[in-house]
């Protein structure tokens, strides 16, 4: 078997752990082990603090629908009860960023809020309530529209039908274990 030396991909490897931690302090930088070593910290620091960012964005985006919600009159947690009643979907990043650059759109969405809390009811299913939100561009306005409610209870009565027919599928002439337990039953009160 032919002899393989392998001096040129340890040096390869050993350069890229080196430019990798290019910057860390002391031997951190210089010696191959302890360079191996800091550069697995950092890249686990790395990997966390990436999946740490959504939860930062998601808390500074609460701050500021809170601040925005205030100025009209609600709280951070009315404000997001209202849109599920009004049935307005829409993720705190765009709620948000609406709060910050077009306060005006922020108050209407947030008089429909209002408004919804004011009327009651139930909130929705999210995602069913099939609302549009335009804002055209240019002139700025801002538009609200949700589906009827016969659409969104016809859809829902669809879901229920398919539901149903999965009922009906037992074979004549065989009895369902239900049956058979409410007979059980008869015989004991008897």
């Amino acid at each position: 078997m032919t002899r393989v030396k392998r001096g040129v991909t340890s040096h390869r490897r050993h350069k890229t752990i080196l430019e990798r931690t290019k910057g860390h302090r002391g031997q951190r930088h210089r010696l191959i082990k302890r360079a191996h070593e800091s550069m697995l910290h950092a890249l686990r620091y790395n990997y966390v603090d990436r999946k740490d960012r959504k939860g930062d964005f998601r808390e500074l985006w609460i701050m500021r629908i809170n601040a925005a919600s205030r100025l009209n009159g609600l709280t951070y947690s009315r404000l997001i009860h209202g849109l599920a009643l009004a049935g307005i979907d829409l993720d705190r990043k765009a709620l948000a960023d609406l709060a910050l650059t077009r306060p005006d759109a922020f108050t209407q969405i947030a008089d429909q809020a209002k408004a919804a809390i004011a009327a009651g009811g139930d909130a929705p299913y999210r995602g069913t309530t099939g609302a549009v939100i335009t804002i055209t561009a240019g002139t700025g306005a801002v538009a609200v529209a949700t589906a009827p409610a016969a659409a969104v209870e016809a859809s829902a009565d669809d879901d229920d039908d398919d539901n149903d027919s999965d009922d009906d599928d037992e074979v004549e002439g065989e009895e369902s274990d239900d049956e058979e337990s409410d007979d059980d039953d008869d015989d004991e009160k008897v």
